[in-house]
């Protein structure tokens, strides 16, 4: 988890053109390690 700050937001706002307007919160990130595995 990480939580997003003002400076996170706007990194993540210049790299990804799809990322969500938003103010605070919580990034969570999903990783397979095994390809059979499916992540939701």
């Amino acid at each position: 988890m990480l939580d997003l700050n003002d400076m996170i937001i706007a990194q993540l706002r210049e790299r990804v053109v799809t990322f969500s307007n938003v103010k605070k919160g919580v990034l969570v990130a999903m990783v397979c390690f095994l390809p059979i595995l499916l992540c939701f």
